[in-house]
This record gives C-alpha cells, structure tokens and sequence, in this order.
C-alpha cells in the first residue's frame, strides 16, 4: 500500500511541502500551533518524496526528466526552512543536521541538474520556471541560516542565487514568448513570483546590516512579479490537474513573507498592512487549494469507497 502510494506521488509535491513549510512560519510568528498545523504535514510529504527516491529506478527515471530533478530542489528548501523552527520553536539541536542534509542535497540536485544542461545543451524551448528552484532556491539556506549561527554560509550563498535570478528569470520570460509550453507544465511559469522575494528574504536574514535602498527596491521588484505570477494562475487553476500545480504555493507564501519582512524593516507596516494582510490570506487559499487538488488526484473518490 505505502509503495503503491510512492509510485504515485509525484516529486513535485516537495514544492507543496515547502509551500506549506512557509506558510506555518509565516502564519507562526513564534507560535506553535500554525506551525504543527502546516508543518507536519510538510514533513510528512518531504519524507515521502525521499522515500520515493529509493524505490527501484526512481533515481532513473528522476534523471531523465528534467521538470522533476528541478522540483525536487523544492523538497531540498522545504528541508531546511523546515530545520529552523525545529530548532528555534522545538528546541531540538539535531535540526542542523536536517539543514546541512537539505543544503547538500540541493548543492547535488544543482550539479546533477548543471552536468545535464551541458551534456543534452537544451534551447530555449525547454527553459521551464522550475529551473529557478534549482539555481535560486539555495538561498533558502540563507533564509534559515541565522538560527544555526551560519550567516556567513547564508552570505555565501546569496551570490549564486543573484545570479540565477539575473541569468534564468529572463530566460523563463523569453521562454514562455518563444515556445508552446505543454498544458501541463504552464503553471509552472508561477514560480517566477519566488526569485526576488526568496532572494529579499534571505538578504534580511543573513545580512547584519541590509541597504534599505536595495530593500526597497527588491520590495517594488518582488510585488511587481506576483502580476504576470497570479495571472498565470488565475489561466490555468481550472485546467486538469498536473504535478506542476505545486508552483501555486511557495511562490505566494514567499512573496507575502517578503513584503511582510520588509515592509516590517523599512518601518511602513503600518501603511501596508492591509496588502500584506491580502497577500497572506491569497497564499492561504492557494496552498489549500493545492492540497485539496493533489488529495483528490492521490486519493481518488472512487478508490476510497472500494
């Protein structure tokens, strides 16, 4: 039953989990209660993903398609936001190896994903919003760094992910103009909403000192790519269900705790309060409305009753 199960979970449900990871520390603020409501079912699904990696031809079948290698640097960030709460709410001193295993996960799912652009050189019709997860979402580590006094890391790591964001977000644009992107694979172009914000994010958590010129800027940019972000979303929640609807969580979640955390920075929380309050309530109904599509196609109505 639970291997039946693995075979038909997709791995980009990991970009659920990290989606609903977010949403928990950011609905939390220090409590407890949001985040066991959201975090343990993230946990739940990160350790179903890694199960389903050591299934038989898994790892295979994972390196010959190119959107599931890239999403799965979401279960990779879902790990180590996951670790920090652990750590800071729990108290549990065994979350940094948690957040050391995301991290070196990711760094191998970055390699792994590089050493496959340059052997197969794809071109622009193959450039795919989920590519941004691999070369962007390190930061995540940036973001949960602090806890674990690794700020330095967390710098570290900001520089590889900027440069991502500068080389593959234009990429995905050009992409999406360019090429006739499968109907399955469209919502992925939401996770274009993500770079700036997770980018912010990380910045004001690892940097002692953050530019509030820079913070400022990031803030209108990050705001600025929820647009196309929701549009996208809004053209195609009603198509039929595909793995690739995990990108109408994170991206959201991200984007509101961005605003909130810089916002709270620059001091205008108080003028923004209601827009913060909106985009928290929109990251909410998107991620529920996520679950509710991967449980109806996980657990269909008809085998429930059988």
């Amino acid at each position: 039953m639970i291997r039946s199960f693995l075979k038909r979970l997709p791995v980009p449900a990991g970009c659920v989990a990290l989606g609903l990871m977010g949403l928990g520390t950011l609905l939390g603020n220090g409590s407890r209660v949001f985040l066991l409501l959201f975090g343990i079912p993230s946990v739940l699904i990160q350790l179903s993903v890694l199960m389903k990696l050591c299934l038989p031809g898994e790892l295979k079948k994972l390196a010959g398609d190119p959107v599931s290698l890239s999403t799965l640097s979401g279960t990779c960030m879902a790990m180590m936001l996951t670790a920090a709460p652990m750590r800071s709410a729990l108290h549990l001193r065994a979350a940094v190896v948690l957040w050391a295993a995301g991290l070196v996960l990711h760094l191998a799912v970055l390699l792994a994903f590089g050493a496959k652009l340059f052997r197969e050189r794809p071109g622009i019709n193959a450039v795919r919003g989920s590519w941004l997860l691999v070369y962007v979402g390190i930061a995540a580590a940036s973001i949960s760094a602090p806890v674990f006094s690794a700020e330095l890391i967390g710098r570290i790591l900001l520089i590889p992910a900027a440069l991502g964001a500068v080389i593959i977000l234009p990429l995905v644009y050009r992409a999406e103009h360019a090429a006739l992107v499968p109907e399955k694979q469209r919502p992925l172009f939401c996770i274009t909403a993500a770079p700036v914000s997770i980018w912010l994010v990380g910045y004001l958590s690892s940097v002692p000192q953050p530019s509030g010129s820079l913070v400022m800027f990031l803030s209108i940019a990050s705001q600025l790519l929820i647009i196309p972000a929701l549009l996208r979303f809004f053209r195609t929640y009603r198509d039929p269900f595909s793995p690739s609807f995990a990108a109408f969580t994170f991206p959201f979640v991200i984007s509101a705790t961005a605003l909130k955390r810089s916002a709270a920075f620059l001091s205008l929380t108080g003028r923004l309060r209601v827009l913060i309050m909106l985009e928290i309530f929109s990251a909410l109904v998107f991620c529920t409305f996520t679950v509710w599509k991967y449980w109806r196609s996980l657990f269909p109505a008809e085998k429930a009753a059988a």
